[in-house]
């Protein structure tokens, strides 16, 4: 759930100042250690600007950021109640999954250094690669099938985003938001091989 950006109706002191009536798209920032809201940009004087506004001194305008940060609060943790709840288990295997690239990223880099250093001609191979991590990782993917698919769609959508010209991405991306949004794996499924 998305927050719905700041709208304000401006004060005498900032209409005095050439701004409009009415800004809009505002976000809460702080600018030299100024608390501010940024808003679209518009044009002033004959410029396309950015209006930043100081809240200090704006009691109207410190009441809508004081509400819109409450709002975003709460929605972020609805967010997560939702994703907590539909994608249950996901912690456990990202971590899993981390563990068992690691391990296979191990074994190869230590692999390969083997082979380049000319005084180990193998008498001191590397440490085995150990499947643990992944053996758990298929374990717990059983038991948490959602978080499984997440996670698979997931690692689709970041292997193919820097050259998605397939849609693969984008089509992983609208799958996962659908077992966020508690769509069936099946239909989730067949999101993601819609491109």
């Amino acid at each position: 759930m998305e927050n719905k950006k700041i709208e304000w109706e401006t004060d005498e002191k900032t209409r005095s100042a050439g701004l409009p009536q009415k800004l809009t798209g505002g976000e809460p920032t702080i600018v030299q250690n100024m608390h501010c809201v940024c808003f679209d940009k518009i044009m002033i004087t004959g410029k396309l600007q950015t209006p930043t506004i100081k809240i200090e001194g704006r009691p109207t305008l410190q009441l809508i950021v004081d509400n819109y940060k409450k709002e975003k609060k709460e929605n972020e943790q609805k967010a997560k109640e939702k994703f907590d709840k539909n994608v249950e288990g996901y912690e456990i295997l990202e971590k899993l999954h981390a563990q068992a690239y690691n391990e296979r990223c191990r074994t190869k880099e230590e692999l390969s250094e083997m082979m380049e250093d000319e005084m180990n001609d193998g008498v001191n191979p590397p440490e085995p690669y150990n499947p643990e991590f992944q053996n758990e990782l298929e374990r717990e993917k059983i038991k948490y099938p959602r978080a499984a698919m997440y996670l698979k769609f997931e690692i689709r959508r970041d292997d193919t985003h820097w050259a998605d010209n397939t849609g693969k991405g984008s089509a992983a991306e609208k799958a996962m938001a659908a077992i966020i949004e508690g769509v069936s794996i099946a239909d989730a499924g067949k999101i993601a091989t819609n491109y």
